[in-house]
């Protein structure tokens, strides 16, 4: 199909893209499940009851039905996020005062789903054509879901893509869990004219590239005899992806190419060299002096002592020694204060006890006789005004005024939330920034303790790596961010840590 702009497309393209021819689909499937299981590997369909049940969902296209006979009873893909057929049931979501169905037959284990919807929701507006949708599901509730449509391939700013190309990718994305063994492999993509990196990437390692798909710059390739997928996606730059049931179709590949291990009989493999090797900071102070490092480089937002002083004196109050220490290093603000990085942050000359109507904390005066309650700081205001982040005067302890006569306490010091709202305000401030797909656990922790310095852990953790310039933290909500000044940097850290680090 042409490339047109998103407006442009109609439901009967839409409808192209779904409706694919299924036995090309059907040859992709099969030959990509024999590269990860072996070639001996046949079809395993979901009983006949279940695709009869299958079947009475009658907004789901062919090809749907397709996969689930050929993978409807597969055990290792059903372990990595698909659903059995019996687990699917259609369930709802509230979409501006209208009610979805949708059909879920994906769950990966990065809190993400996807599902078939009767309705494809297009500018807002319904339309007839059914579709794949992806959510996150930390953001489904009883009121709202974050949906997306998925035929587009948002983070290239790409055409909508074919039902066949989406679901390949996934069961790919499955497989790879699947794969014992895997490295990055360097290639060479010189003078490689018309053709698409992907179709050169295949070529030199000798794969067979999916013929059902159109080429998006995330695709799968496969060698059924040697055992071996190759994961290609542009932003790996020159680098691919490689994964083989064997140790040894892989060390073959090291004689005429670089490889970098990652994963060997079934245990990942890091490199302790590329761990961060500096001492990491001991007080609030040497905390911030890291953050600076890595959000302002050579720049400053240092402001002077005195300007602090004439805020705690019109304030009538004593800043606690770890907002003097935030101030003297980021007191000027900038843009990596404003709510265009994310949440607005004050500086001390922006303070004030009534905060221009923004209400009050703790009233600590009434207002007979004319005298203004005085109020608690507002600190930082969340970038839709949801919570106001308040400095108690009686305590010097922070909390969340959430503007309904609530307060939350946060369970964290002053020190982990300022670091906290100054990570948070580094995902609008840095250029390059993704959403890393680790869950938020000990495991995880202990992965990126090999690469980053923790300032604070928790539910609101930050860390951070100087050298590399990069900058993470966790939302609070079980997602986990990681930011850095030059793209690079990320990509990196991707290779050497084995982790996906996707851009938002």
């Amino acid at each position: 199909m042409e490339r047109k702009h998103d407006a442009e497309y109609t439901d009967e393209d839409y409808r192209v893209l779904q409706d694919i021819p299924v036995q090309p689909f059907l040859e992709d499937l099969r030959a990509l499940c024999r590269s990860a299981f072996g070639e001996d590997w046949t079809d395993q369909p979901a009983e006949a009851e279940a695709m009869e049940k299958l079947r009475e969902y009658t907004f789901l296209p062919e090809a749907f039905h397709a996969l689930y006979q050929v993978i409807g009873r597969e055990e290792r893909l059903l372990r990595q996020g698909f659903l059995p057929v019996e687990r699917m049931v259609l369930e709802q979501y509230s979409d501006r005062n209208r009610r979805l169905e949708y059909l879920v037959y994906c769950r990966t284990r990065d809190h993400e789903q996807y599902a078939f919807s009767r309705e494809l929701p297009v500018n807002r507006v319904i339309s007839p054509t059914g579709g794949i949708f992806w959510c996150d599901t930390h953001s489904i509730d009883n009121t709202r879901a974050e949906w997306e449509k998925w035929y587009r391939w948002c983070a290239w700013g790409g055409p909508p893509q074919s039902l066949g190309t989406l679901l390949l990718r996934q069961v790919g994305q499955a497989l790879e869990g699947e794969m014992p063994n895997c490295v990055w492999i360097k290639l060479s993509f010189k003078g490689i004219g018309d053709r698409s990196r992907y179709e050169v990437a295949a070529e030199q390692l000798g794969c067979t590239m999916l013929n059902s798909i159109n080429i998006c710059g995330y695709e799968f390739a496969c060698d059924e005899a040697r055992g071996m997928l190759l994961k290609f996606a542009e932003d790996y730059q020159k680098k691919c992806l490689v994964y083989s049931r064997e140790t040894a179709v892989l060390e073959a590949l090291g004689e005429k190419y670089t490889i970098i291990w990652q994963k060997r009989n079934g245990k990942k493999i890091l490199d302790p060299r590329k761990f961060i090797q500096s001492p990491p900071p001991v007080n609030f102070k040497e905390k911030l002096d890291m953050l600076a490092d890595v959000l302002l480089g050579k720049k400053s937002m240092a402001l002077e002592a005195e300007e602090i002083e004439k805020a705690e004196k019109r304030l009538g109050i004593t800043f606690p020694k770890a907002l003097w220490e935030f101030y003297l290093r980021f007191g000027k603000g900038g843009k990596l204060f404003s709510d265009g990085a994310l949440n607005l942050i004050y500086t001390p000359k922006e303070l004030r006890n009534d905060m221009n109507g923004e209400g009050c904390g703790n009233e600590h005066s009434s207002e007979e006789d004319g005298v203004i309650p005085i109020c608690d700081p507002v600190l930082a205001v969340e970038n839709q005004a949801v919570w106001l982040l308040r400095l108690d005067r009686e305590t010097g302890l922070p909390y969340l005024d959430l503007r309904n006569g609530e307060r939350d306490t946060l369970g964290m010091s002053l020190e982990d939330t300022l670091l906290w709202l100054l990570a948070m305000n580094g995902l609008g401030f840095l250029p390059r920034v993704g959403e890393c797909s680790l869950e938020d656990n000990g495991e995880s922790r202990a992965l990126l303790d090999h690469f980053f310095h923790f300032l604070s852990i928790g539910k609101q953790a930050v860390f951070a790596n100087p050298q590399r310039g990069l900058l993470g933290c966790c939302n609070g909500e079980g997602l986990i961010y990681i930011m850095a000044s030059r793209g690079s940097a990320l990509e990196k850290l991707e290779e050497d840590a084995d982790i996906w680090v996707g851009e938002l």
